[in-house]
């Protein structure tokens, strides 16, 4: 777990995602609370350990999901395997 901003970790999600999906994913829990309510405040911090979103509409969500993760794959974003969550 780590703390940082929700409105750089915002920044950073969103600048990873193709340009061509951004529209089709929602980014949902902690991270959106956090950005809700203290998006506009800078030194607001979050402590989360990921992201999570949904991806929409339905019929395309494997699609895009493929794509969403081979884009963050080239961006240097990793898979950190840990016991207690799912792989």
């Amino acid at each position: 777990m780590s703390s940082l901003p929700a409105r750089g970790v915002m920044q950073q999600v969103a600048a990873a995602i193709p340009m061509e999906c951004r529209g089709e994913i929602i980014v949902v829990g902690s991270l959106a609370a956090a950005y809700h309510f203290f998006g506009s405040d800078p030194n607001a911090v979050i402590t989360t350990k990921d992201v999570d979103a949904m991806l929409s509409p339905n019929a395309l969500a494997l699609r895009n999901a493929k794509i969403v993760a081979e884009s963050l794959f080239e961006a240097g974003w990793t898979l950190r395997e840990d016991a207690q969550w799912g792989k």
